[in-house]
Order: structure tokens, then C-alpha cells, then sequence
């Protein structure tokens, strides 16, 4: 049984220019029609014009007064020919009763041939059909009269023969009233193309612990009819690309055939898979109308590599005779391979900056070739690589090879022994002093030696004693004749190595070796400055 009175609603479908606006849900569509024929017969009164009655009242004792609709449609061509028809109401609006009226039920005939507004009653009743429909009961209040009519409306669309329209007839109890116009209103499924979808392919072939995994699918139109949308995606993972389980699900969106997309990333802190497996990804997906895209579309796969690159520095020489030098390294993946390197340079301490220019690579070697040096810089290096797998080695914080620029021949120069002369010592008016040029492409030609005497707090200031000839390493450096009035106190020295290029810049700040006289024997702090207790 049919709800048979309705209070007037908007209705979900809405007709624009011939088109049919889908419901929500874009599954079941509507499509309203109006009837092409429409009149009513009354048994007592004939047809009357104007309006329409369906009812059954006694008016006289043992007289009867019966009034019939008759309505006719023509929805073929109305919904695409490969719909299927889901339900049909036939819809009447009631305006009133006559008075005295109460429910009546109506049901529903087909017309078994064609028949124009005009007939009588008695030649309505020779062409009223098979019922097709009972309502329950209808109210004597306004509203929509819905008329189940879904059996007729099929053979309608069809135009088969006899397929001619419906006549309707009360129960008795009541004459109703009805405005002049009926609506076939019929609600379809006419999406009946699955929708596709496929995983986004990665960009690289190995992925680290954390990555995304994203597809894409869209539900296409039907033929003569719009996609109820995309409705959900299906992801499956495999290890071996055979013993599938779930990954994840997404949505898509209602009543549209564009594109739709999906995602979840992958976290290995979930799934714990071993470093070096092989992970694969399949996706399907189905729409709003239950079409499932046939099977499972397989076309992505990653290796899972965990470990970032080991570096490795080819130590430099303590110093570096040139303004331009290379610096080499390694950087060793066992999995996915070295993508690539981003070397850091630190001057003299400072701030580590990243390296300009290129570097060059042959294979798992690494190369970059510092120019524009200048002497007595000391240089740093440190280096962060990434795998194929975007894992970055660890910043080692401070510098994995280091070198001092000299542009000069440079030279060291041993502990002075004993470096406390007291008047016990085996001598109490030298000390001795031994130095060594480091090797270096330029050829000594002279040594230069320089002291600084410091009484106390007053620190003396740099002083050249002696030049030597390229082969003295040694000398005796009589302090007692240098500063005959003030022996004692803090000595220092250094030795510059002179050559081709010249005389090096003088450090101020340098100091090779030292030693304190204190022949008083006083150990006095005017004797022994604190910087020589070092």
C-alpha cells in the first residue's frame, strides 16, 4: 500500500532545458513528465471540465454516482533507453472533498485501447483493463495523491500495443477533488560503466622508512546519462606480489566524473617491515551504483632502504702548499646507492658554510677542488650524502678532514730542555734551541730567529736574535748576554724559514717553544708569569 497523501514538497529532480538535474546521491535519478491526455467521466453528470474527481457517493437510494480519471502519458525517449526503471508514481493533486466525503481507496487500471478525452462512462468501462495498483486509504485533507504505477510506466516507455494510458477508480465513500493535471513521475538507474582508478606511480625506485602512496580513478559518464561518482578505493599491499591483504580504503565524490584522488602514507614504525623488502601496491575501486571496476590494477612498487650513506674522508696533509687543493671523500650505500653529496667548509673556525660550486664524482669517490686560499688559513670539511631512499647521513658536528694553507716553507721547533733554568743548571747563561723546516716545495735558503722576553706582567715585545744558513738546526741563545740587567723571567721563540717566496708574514700571536730563567732560585711570579706555568 502506497502513503497516499502528501503535503506538498520540491521534488529532488528539477528538469532545466531538457536536462535532468541527478538526486544526492546520483544513483536513482527522477524524471517528471506531465500526462498528454486527461479527463474524468462521471456516471450521473458526464464529463465536466476544468477539474478532475475521482469518488463514489450514493445519491439516491440504490443509486450510485461514480466519477473515474482517466489519464494518459507518453514518457518514451524520456530516460535514456538503457535505464532501469525503479519505481513510478502517478501524482495528483488534491484540492478538497464534496461535502459529506469521507477516505476512499483508488485503484489503478490499464486502458486496454485508445480512447480521447469524451468518452462516457459506459465507454470508459469497456476499455478499463487489468488493475495494476491499489492505494490505501485517501484522506479528505490537500495535498499529493502518489499512485503506484511502476508495472504501467515500463510498458509505457516501450509504447506497447494496448499500452494506452490508465483509468482510476474509487472505493466508495467520498467524492475527491483533484486540480486539472496529473505527473508521471518515475525514478531510474541509468550508471551502469564502472569506474577505473590506478596507483600513482613513485618517482624513485627505492623508499626510506616514511613515504606517501597515493592513486587516483574517476567514474566516467554513462552513455546518455551523467556518473553517479566514484564511490570508494580498495588498496592492497603484497611482499611478493601474490599474498594481497588490505592497506587502505578512501572516497571519492558523488555525481561527478572527474578525477578523484587518494592517499595514505606509508610509516614503517607501523608496519616494521626488514630493510631491503619489496613492497607492492594495487588499487580497485567501485561507484555509487555498485559498478565495480573489473579486478585490481598492479603497477607500483618500492625497496625499502632504511640506512643512510657511510662517508668517509681521505685525510689532508697538516699543510696544504698551494691556494688551490682538492679534498676527497667516500660515501658508501649498500642498497639503494649515493644519490648525491653536499660538502661544508669551516675557515679558521668559523661558521661552517656549505661548499660553492661543483663536486665531481667518479662512482662512490667525490671530489671538490678548493681555490682562492689564502696562507695560513686552516680549513675544515665535513659531508652529508643522501641515498637513493632520500636517507641522509648524520652531520659528524665537527670536521672529518682539516688543513692549514701556507704558502711558505713553515717549520717547528722542539721543547726547549730544561725549560726551567735555575742556578743548579747544567747551564744558567743559554738554552738551547733545535728547529726543523717541514717539507714543502720550496727550498730553504735561511732561517730567522725570533725571541720575546717577559718580566712579570710586561710582555716584551717580538725581537729578530739570528739569521742561519739553510743547514744549522741548533743554537745556543745566551739570555744572559741578551738582557744581561733582567735574565730571568719567560722566553719565547719562533723561527720563520725563508725561501724563493720570501719572507713569510710574521705571527705575532705564535710561539714555538719557551722556557723560564729563574736564577735567583725565587719561583717569584715576577720571575715565573703565569703564562709560562702553562
Amino acid at each position: 500500500m502506497d502513503e497516499v497523501v502528501e503535503q506538498p514538497v520540491a521534488e529532488t529532480a528539477i528538469v532545466a532545458d531538457g536536462v535532468l538535474a541527478p538526486e544526492a546521491s546520483c544513483v536513482e535519478r527522477t524524471k517528471d513528465i506531465g500526462a498528454d491526455k486527461l479527463t474524468y467521466v462521471d456516471s450521473r453528470n458526464g464529463v465536466v471540465g476544468g477539474m478532475l474527481k475521482i469518488g463514489s457517493v450514493e445519491y439516491a437510494p440504490t443509486q450510485w454516482r461514480q466519477a473515474w480519471t482517466l489519464v494518459h502519458f507518453n514518457p518514451a525517449g524520456s530516460i535514456p533507453s538503457n535505464s532501469q526503471l525503479i519505481d513510478a508514481k502517478i501524482k495528483l493533486s488534491q484540492t478538497g472533498v464534496e461535502a459529506g466525503s469521507g477516505n476512499i481507496y483508488i485503484y489503478g487500471y490499464r486502458a486496454n485501447s485508445s480512447w480521447n478525452p469524451g468518452l462516457s462512462f459506459s465507454q470508459a468501462q469497456t476499455i478499463r483493463g487489468s488493475q495494476f495498483t491499489q492505494t490505501g486509504a485517501v484522506g479528505t485533507s490537500p495535498g499529493t495523491v502518489s499512485i503506484s504505477a511502476k508495472a504501467p510506466a515500463a510498458e509505457w516507455l516501450t509504447q506497447g500495443s494496448g499500452n494506452t494510458g490508465a483509468i482510476l477508480t474509487p472505493s466508495q465513500g467520498g467524492m475527491h477533488n483533484f486540480s486539472f493535471g496529473a505527473t508521471l513521475s518515475m525514478k531510474y538507474r541509468c550508471d551502469f560503466t564502472a569506474p577505473g582508478s590506478q596507483m600513482d606511480s613513485f618517482n624513485r625506485q627505492y623508499h626510506n622508512a616514511y613515504f606517501d602512496v597515493r592513486w587516483r580513478g574517476a567514474d566516467p559518464n554513462s552513455s546518455n546519462c551523467g556518473a553517479s561518482g566514484l564511490s570508494t578505493f580498495t588498496v592492497q599491499y603484497s611482499l611478493d606480489n601474490s599474498n594481497w591483504r588490505a592497506y587502505a580504503t578512501s572516497n571519492g565524490a558523488t555525481c561527478t566524473s572527474n578525477l578523484q584522488y587518494g592517499g595514505m602514507p606509508f610509516d614503517n614504525s607501523v608496519w616494521k617491515f626488514a630493510e631491503g623488502t619489496k613492497v607492492y601496491f594495487r588499487v580497485t575501486s567501485k561507484d555509487y551504483a555498485g559498478n565495480k571496476q573489473s579486478g585490481y590494477i598492479n603497477n607500483i612498487n618500492t625497496i625499502l632502504d632504511f640506512t643512510p650513506p657511510v662517508v668517509t674522508f681521505t685525510p689532508l696533509p697538516a699543510y696544504t702548499f698551494g691556494t688551490t687543493f682538492n679534498v676527497n671523500w667516500t660515501a658508501i650505500d649498500n642498497l639503494s646507492g649515493v644519490e648525491g653529496c653536499k660538502l661544508y667548509q669551516q675557515i679558521n673556525g668559523g661558521a661552517w658554510t656549505q661548499a660553492p660550486g661543483n663536486i665531481t664524482r667518479n662512482g662512490n669517490q667525490f671530489t671538490y677542488t678548493v681555490t682562492g686560499a689564502a696562507n695560513l688559513q686552516k680549513w675544515g670539511f665535513k659531508a652529508t650524502c643522501t641515498d637513493n631512499a632520500t636517507n641522509v647521513s648524520p652531520d659528524p658536528g665537527t670536521a672529518q678532514a682539516t688543513t692549514t694553507v701556507s704558502l711558505y716553507p713553515q717549520t717547528a721547533m722542539s721543547n726547549i730542555t730544561p725549560n726551567l733554568v735555575q742556578s743548579n743548571a747544567a747551564d744558567t747563561k743559554n738554552l738551547s734551541l733545535r728547529w726543523t723546516a717541514l717539507a714543502s716545495p720550496w727550498p730553504v735558503t735561511s732561517f730567522r730567529v725570533y725571541y720575546r722576553h717577559t718580566v712579570g706582567t710586561q710582555v716584551g715585545a717580538w725581537t729578530a736574535w739570528k739569521n742561519f744558513n739553510e743547514d744549522v738546526f741548533t743554537a745556543k741563545f745566551p739570555f744572559t748576554t741578551v738582557d744581561p740587567a733582567k735574565p730571568n723571567g719567560l722566553w719565547d721563540f719562533q723561527v720563520i724559514a725563508l725561501s724563493a717566496q720570501g719572507t713569510p708574514p710574521f705571527q705575532t700571536t705564535r710561539v714555538q717553544a719557551s722556557a723560564v730563567t729563574d736564577l735567583n732560585d725565587k719561583g717569584e711570579p715576577s720571575y715565573m708569569p703565569s703564562a709560562a706555568k702553562r
